[in-house]
């Protein structure tokens, strides 16, 4: 959906600014200060005097959310350039709201601890850029009138949760007051001086509606509760990929960086701009230590902006762009690169060592680094030339359309395997470092080196490239570079991995390093040549790469039993959290300020549990083939490769190939949290013709009365061998008599092969 435009807001503002531009007696360079401007006036938003009304019995409705005030007084903000952009309360009302999605719902009761939020307050703050003033205009008579008591207090202590210690407000709030977006409505309601509630509605955002509370530790900040689409947009069908949220498109980029030999970086950025409407004001990202030299427009002129101190914002006014075009030129420098503990280099920025535009889609890039001979670079794309000159080296780099831009630098030494795969793959190695660390070592620690660092780490690639061409379908990308960075963890970007040190260091346990090293190549499908569509979907690319990861070690590196250990240390430790824990359709949300661990937990290995558990279930036990499960893998990745995909169409392929509805199994693993545990006990009874009859019956429990799954039995017959029957437990009690057994078995196992994310237990047969 897009998005409504105030006209005469927008309007109303551009006139406000440039009459403090025409003010500034310096001209157009005094315009860098008009944003702050604006921003001041909105910090100091008071109540004003002359528009005073007594409220009773008034009720505002947005979207899902009712805020009712009972009786009380209502005052409008003074306002900013003719704009009224709020209103302060202070006496007695009611907020009520409702989820229309079941995990959103959940999501409520485990936060909030309540079906429903249905909070009395005596404090409300509302901010506005839709009907709101003219809405209550409506309904109640403004004037002179007592105050409303402590009513400038309440406003600073809302704005407090949408503004930094600098006084600088959130971006998503900002971007739609700055630039006249109609349709902003947000309360901040409190019981007196406790924690208080707030409730969003805000069209600049994909998941407009949103509900938060007072986020636990230290400062002033939201946190979400919920979040969900307009009824419209459930109305329409509308979702993410459908809505046009980018208030800028870049085009392509042109960069040229700088380093020197004591790792001083300067970079020079040209981005081609096109904006999508009559939007004045845009946020770019740059990392916060990286300094402005200059910025202007293609033709030389200045570029109106604003950037907050310590932050890394950059705020845009495309309205100064000259009428040839808003291309934009920016020359900057900044300490981004450090030798950590003068062994590994550094890089701080991430993907803000340019300007970025976060909503951004994919964008080309043409790239030049000069940098000392002494270190290489490591970055996406293909390399166009390269050449030397006093020692300096200059390369030249071209991208297709990628969403994500990064580069590493070091004193590598590089690896080129025998091509094994058809494609060339380069891993980047600082075996000096490696070497230096070793010897750093206090007496007594022993830290192992392997004896082929890059051999052992190339020959891991490699077998998972041809692997994951096997079972996935083959990926286009034929130059692949792995290469080292100075932390424990790994990331993935098109045609390029980055592995920490360890991996190259020492193998810690046979099969993790293996599993680590394929998790990372698994990513050049699932989240780079397959993209989750929104947060929510995150696990498309996580909770897939860490099962391939696993699937890898078992397969090609012979490592079940790391594969059987893992699983059941994730079982642990989400049976440990279960209930407490979000489901894997919360995506990045399910990492709050008192669980962070929780989105490791659930999106990566939740998710990596929730592909087992469906390769199991699909598994033909008779032949032991898993064919079906490598048909969906493989129609998944070739059907939406190169696009935005949803946990959706993950499941409408899983139930085109299954041929039956799947509904069952994703609603209680994707999108619910309940894990079940499983009390398991058998009886045998002999036969005259010495077959056996089996009679098994499992408890249920932890889990909502209409959970049910596929089981699987495992009869071992000892060396006659073993048989598998699969049981649909539903419901608290499910009793059953197998098929008529040969001979009486040695044992039987509910749940082997860790077929069910559950905690299972057995028990002696009671009664009949």
């Amino acid at each position: 959906m897009g998005r409504s435009v105030t006209d005469s807001g927008a309007l109303a503002l551009g006139l406000f600014l440039a009459l403090i531009t025409l003010e500034a007696p310096e001209g157009r360079a005094q315009e860098v200060n008009e944003l702050a401007t604006w921003v001041r006036e909105l910090r100091a938003s008071a109540p004003d005097p002359s528009r005073t009304a007594t409220v009773e019995d008034l009720t505002l409705r947005r979207d899902e959310g009712e805020l009712h005030f009972a009786r009380g007084i209502l005052q409008l903000f003074t306002p900013i350039d003719g704009r009224t952009l709020g209103a302060v309360f202070v006496g007695e009302g009611t907020f009520r709201m409702t989820a229309p999605e079941a995990v959103e719902q959940a999501q409520i009761r485990r936060l909030l601890e309540t079906d429903g939020v249905d909070q009395p307050f005596r404090r409300a703050v509302l901010l506005f850029t839709d009907y709101s003033d003219d809405e209550l205009a409506q309904h109640v008579t403004f004037g002179p009138g007592p105050p409303a008591p402590d009513g400038r207090r309440e406003i600073e202590e809302a704005l407090k949760y949408v503004s930094d210690d600098k006084g600088w407000f959130a971006e998503t709030l900002l971007t739609p007051v700055l630039n006249g977006i109609g349709g902003l409505f947000y309360a901040h309601v409190a019981w007196d001086r406790g924690d208080p509630i707030m409730f969003e509605v805000n069209p600049t955002i994909s998941e407009e509606v949103a509900l938060y509370r007072k986020g636990k530790g230290r400062g002033d900040f939201r946190e979400t509760v919920a979040r969900f689409h307009r009824q419209s947009d459930y109305e329409t069908g509308s979702s993410l990929p459908q809505e046009g949220l980018d208030l800028v498109r870049v085009e392509a980029y042109d960069v040229e960086a700088w380093i020197e030999d004591n790792l001083d970086f300067r970079g020079h950025a040209e981005l081609r701009l096109t904006p999508t409407g009559s939007y004045r004001w845009i946020a770019l990202s740059l990392h916060s230590d990286l300094e402005i030299d200059t910025l202007r427009w293609a033709d030389g002129s200045p570029v109106a902006h604003d950037r907050p101190e310590e932050s890394s914002a950059l705020w845009i006014d495309l309205s100064t762009a000259p009428e040839s075009g808003a291309d934009l030129v920016v020359d900057y420098h900044g300490d981004i690169l450090e030798q950590r503990n003068g062994l590994w280099v550094e890089m701080r920025a991430g993907r803000s060592w340019i300007p970025v535009y976060e909503l951004g889609r994919p964008i080309p890039y043409h790239l030049t680094f000069h940098h000392p001979e002494k270190l290489r670079i490591a970055t996406v794309g293909s390399l166009v030339s390269e050449e030397t000159t006093d020692e300096t080296v200059t390369s030249v780099w071209q991208t297709p359309p990628v969403r994500q831009m990064t580069f590493n630098v070091g004193e590598f030494e590089e690896h080129r395997p025998p091509d094994l795969t058809g494609r060339t793959l380069t891993v980047q190695y600082d075996k000096g470092a490696h070497r230096q660390l070793v010897g750093m070592m206090p007496e007594g620690v022993i830290l192992f080196e392997q004896q082929d660092m890059a051999g052992a780490v190339s020959r891991d690639l490699t077998r998972a490239f041809h692997f994951f061409d096997e079972v996935f379908g083959p990926t286009p990308v034929q130059d692949f570079v792995a290469s080292e960075i100075p932390y424990s963890h790994g990331e993935a970007f098109p045609g390029l991995v980055l592995l920490s040190w360890s991996t190259f260091q020492y193998t810690s346990e046979k099969g993790f390093d293996e599993m680590f090293r394929a998790h990372e190549v698994a990513h050049q499908w699932w989240g780079i040549g397959v993209r989750p569509a929104t947060y929510r979907d995150q696990w498309l690319a996580e909770g897939f790469a860490e099962f391939a990861g696993l699937w890898y070690a078992a397969r090609v590196n012979g490592s079940i039993d790391m594969y059987n250990k893992r699983l059941k240390e994730t079982r642990e430790a989400l049976v440990r959290r279960r209930d407490r824990a979000p489901p894997i359709s919360l995506g990045t949300r399910t990492a709050t300020v008192d669980e962070p661990e929780d989105h490791q937990l659930v999106v990566y290995q939740k998710g990596a549990w929730v592909l087992h558990m469906l390769r199991t279930l699909l598994t033909d036990f008779d032949s032991g083939s898993d064919d079906l499960f490598g048909r969906i893998m493989k129609a998944f990745y070739s059907e939406l490769y190169g696009k935005a995909a949803t946990t959706a169409h993950f499941q409408a392929i899983v139930e085109r190939e299954v041929g039956a509805d799947m509904s069952w199994f994703f609603n209680q693993w994707v999108h619910g949290s309940s894990i079940p545990k499983y009390t398991f006990s058998h009886r045998l009874e002999d036969q005259p013709d010495g077959s056996v009859k089996a009679f098994v019956r499992i408890r249920q429990e932890r889990v909502p009365a209409d959970f049910s799954m596929l089981v699987p039995i495992l009869i071992d017959f000892g060396d006659l061998g073993t048989a598998v029957v699969r049981i649909n437990v539903s419901g608290p009690l499910t009793e059953a008599e197998l098929p008529l057994l040969p001979q009486r078995p040695d044992r039987l196992e509910f749940n082997p092969f860790e077929a069910v994310l559950a905690e299972t237990d057995t028990e002696g047969w009671k009664g009949g």
